[in-house]
């Protein structure tokens, strides 16, 4: 079996409703969104794993909404501590995908945003500067102690 190579990606997913939202609205969207893009990822063609796909927007003092998908064979979770419905959120996606160049994962992340007839069709944009790194970058010596 050849190595997968990793290039981490982060990037912000702004999120603007026509109408406010509940936390389990909020829940189930994001989590649709996040099933979407797990098996867009692992349809590419190519050798791809997913190590994960986590999102998390901080909405204020308290309140925030996280999801997170491994697989495309297991529903992404999604949880939600919202104090009152949103119009609006920026949630920080991180994407760990072996296999898969940056700039493919934008592109996956951009189509499935845009799908028509999707509950989140039209209510979310992926935002650029998108940043990646390079494990190959960071050599770390790791001791026992």
């Amino acid at each position: 079996m050849k190595e997968l190579p990793l290039h981490p990606l982060s990037m912000v997913l702004t999120f603007r409703f026509a109408e406010p939202r509940s936390s389990r609205e909020l829940e189930a969207l994001v989590a649709g969104l996040f099933d979407a893009l797990s098996r867009a990822v692992v349809e590419g063609g190519t050798d791809c794993v997913i190590g994960h796909i986590k999102g998390l927007a901080k909405l204020g003092e308290a309140d925030w909404l996280k999801v997170s998908v491994i697989s495309p064979d297991r529903p992404a979770q999604a949880l939600a501590e919202i104090s009152r419905p949103l119009e609006a959120m920026d949630m920080a996606v991180n994407l760990m995908v072996y296999g898969r160049e940056p700039e493919e994962l934008w592109q996956i992340v951009s189509q499935v945003a845009e799908r028509p007839g999707e509950a989140w069709s039209g209510v979310v944009a992926p935002q650029r500067p998108v940043q990646t790194v390079s494990l190959h970058d960071h050599h770390h010596d790791h001791h026992s102690h």
